[in-house]
């Protein structure tokens, strides 16, 4: 994914998901055989349930709901699947974000929010990734209210977890001057720009890369 290899990152992407809930069988020969054609939307429908599965009350009746195939689980085993899903979703969904399948990031990256919520706490780096790739893809859509709310609660939480001296929270603040230029908001981007410029010398240096 790093180097550009969009079709293969997401290719690996969608293997992985499709044993991760089950949509492969062992053939006689002991290899893994694809069942079903894995799908954004059947991905998404599988961490619906995995969301209602952790935001239940009676855990162990939740999990009656999911069939064997779709879920197969010991006492806190769900979480680590939900763990390794919530990062699946938010890989897959930026490499949709890269080739412009837009609909389809938002839809993957908006249940990778949702599992890292429960997952991981309102405030934490995931929880802010989640966000700041949300902003991004609304960005894109001209989606623009949306995308600043989702970026000043990265931005916010980014600041809890780290301080707005953070390179983390430098790179928000930075991606939050782009948004508004492009929302045509050009003296609160130029007045953010300045901010960061003025923060990022003071903290690293006149020859840092930043």
């Amino acid at each position: 994914f790093q180097i550009g290899k969009w079709e293969r990152a997401e290719a690996s992407y969608l293997e992985g998901l499709a044993c991760l809930i089950c949509l492969f069988n062992i053939d006689k020969e002991g290899y893994p055989a694809r069942i079903e054609e894995v799908t954004v939307q059947k991905i998404t429908k599988y961490a619906d349930k995995i969301i209602e599965y952790l935001q239940s009350t009676n855990a162990a009746e939740s999990m009656g709901a999911l069939t064997h195939e779709e879920f197969k689980t010991g006492d806190f085993q769900g979480k680590d699947i939900a763990l390794s899903l919530s990062d699946f979703l938010n890989n897959l969904g930026a490499v949709k974000y890269v080739k412009k399948e837009l609909k389809s990031s938002l839809a993957l990256h908006q249940k990778a929010l949702e599992l890292r919520i429960i997952l991981k706490s309102d405030v934490s780096y995931e929880v802010a990734e989640s966000y700041q790739n949300l902003s991004s893809v609304n960005d894109a859509l001209e989606q623009f209210n949306e995308a600043e709310s989702q970026l000043r609660n990265a931005i916010e939480i980014q600041t809890k977890c780290h301080t707005e001296e953070s390179i983390e929270a430098s790179s928000m603040f930075n991606n939050l001057a782009v948004l508004y230029a492009h929302m045509g908001r050009l003296g609160e981007a130029e007045r953010i720009l300045k901010s960061v410029i003025s923060r990022r010398l003071a903290v690293f240096g006149p020859t840092h890369r930043l």
